[in-house]
């Protein structure tokens, strides 16, 4: 659902759902999520409902990954 240039999703999937779908730890999930939330990119609200804040943005930002220190 769009709502004033935002996206608003609501996820059936817990982040262990998504860590196991996608071969990730939990972890990795969460703060992956917590970059993106920090970042202004997206809003979480509850266990399931992700807004997709900065949609350009994400865009520009899909398939770059930090470099692991």
């Amino acid at each position: 659902m769009q709502q004033g240039g935002q996206c608003v999703l609501d996820l059936p999937m817990s982040r262990r759902d998504i860590a196991d779908s996608l071969g990730l730890t939990i972890e990795t999930v969460s703060r992956q999520l917590t970059v993106l939330r920090d970042l202004a990119l997206i809003e979480t609200s509850g266990r399931s409902i992700v807004t997709l804040a900065d949609i350009a943005a994400l865009e520009d930002r899909a398939g770059h990954l930090a470099v692991a220190a």
